[in-house]
Order: structure tokens, then C-alpha cells, then sequence
């Protein structure tokens, strides 16, 4: 999957160290992916909030949550938030404009 928005993710990096070891693996991973459908994604994720119009919330080991638009047909995932479990979404770190 092509990741979309990761200077968001290294802006709440550097805010929240204890989150840089969580990030660094799922963006990884998320890269790696060849997700077919949303069904497939939370097949591997068990733990991510699906919701039918591609809005996908990660759960990083109950530490951290990445708010993404995902779209498997095109192979496109686009961070929109993160924050520490907690704290309001928009608290923890700016957010792509719709």
C-alpha cells in the first residue's frame, strides 16, 4: 500500500516517544500490505475500527491510534490523525484538511 500523509506520523512521533517503536512497525507493515478489500485488512488487524466508507482507526497496542482513509482498490492508505489513547484526536497533533 502507498502511505499518504506520513508527516503526520512523524510529527506525532516526535511528540510521543513512546509511540516511535509502535509507528515505525505499522507503517512498515502497512507498506508491505496488499490489502483486497477492508474485510481482508481487519482479518490482520483485528483490532482497527472498520467502518464502511474506508475510515480505518488503528489501535497500536492500546498506546496509540492512527486515524486513516483507505482505499484497496487503489492501494492507498491516508493518515488523517494520531494520538495517544486518552487525549482527543486533534489535541495530539494536526490533521490533514478534508
Amino acid at each position: 500500500m502507498q502511505l499518504y500523509g506520513v508527516i503526520i506520523l512523524d510529527d506525532f512521533a516526535a511528540a510521543h516517544p513512546e509511540c516511535r517503536g509502535h509507528l515505525s512497525a505499522w507503517r512498515n507493515e502497512i507498506e508491505e500490505a496488499r490489502w483486497k478489500s477492508l474485510k481482508h485488512l481487519q482479518k490482520r488487524h483485528i483490532t482497527a475500527q472498520v467502518a464502511q466508507d474506508g475510515r480505518v482507526v488503528f489501535r497500536l497496542l492500546g498506546i496509540c491510534m492512527v486515524d486513516t482513509k483507505v482505499r484497496c482498490e487503489l492501494g492507498i492508505v491516508l493518515v488523517q490523525a494520531a494520538w495517544v489513547d486518552g487525549q482527543p484526536a486533534r489535541a495530539a497533533t494536526r490533521t490533514l484538511k478534508q
